[in-house]
């Protein structure tokens, strides 16, 4: 059964590297205070999913890669404002990630799934930041159900 551990409130590591669902993110991560909170009315499969509310960085997903290809989902849907919401795998050279990388929502308001992909050359972990950046009062986005492989 695929699990995750918590580390703090809103951090997660992803444990051990094998493809896989890993889950809700709501049920996995928890939610910085007055960035983000649950939403019990919307999901990607189904609810509850997490809802950032500001303009800001989530930091926290930890994830473990191995030697070889290495791939991070995470499904996001926001409320249209611009620049949309990307995630931001934060660069290591000791697993061979040389720079961040960036992979940026479409301007859709539907459910979209952001994918990251590379190669490590070393056993490790990067981080994983979840970002808005629309300075709107509304602007929110909504992360759910990573997967890893």
């Amino acid at each position: 059964m695929p699990h995750a551990v918590l580390i703090r409130p809103y951090d997660v590591v992803l444990s051990p590297p094998r493809p896989r669902f890993i889950g809700c993110i709501a049920s996995l991560i928890g939610f910085p205070e007055g960035l983000s909170g649950r939403d019990d009315t919307d999901g990607k499969t189904s609810p509850p999913c997490e809802k950032q509310i500001r303009r800001g960085i989530i930091r926290g997903i930890i994830w473990p890669v191995d030697p070889g290809n290495n791939t991070f989902s995470i499904w996001v849907k926001h409320s249209g404002h611009t620049p949309a919401p990307r995630i931001i795998v934060k660069a290591n050279p000791q697993v061979g990630l040389q720079s961040d990388l960036v992979v940026q929502a479409g301007p859709s308001t539907d459910w979209q799934q952001l994918t990251v992909q590379f190669t490590a050359t070393d056993k490790g972990a990067v981080e994983v930041w979840r970002e808005v950046r629309a300075i709107e009062q509304n602007a929110f986005a909504k992360w759910d159900d990573i997967a890893v492989g």
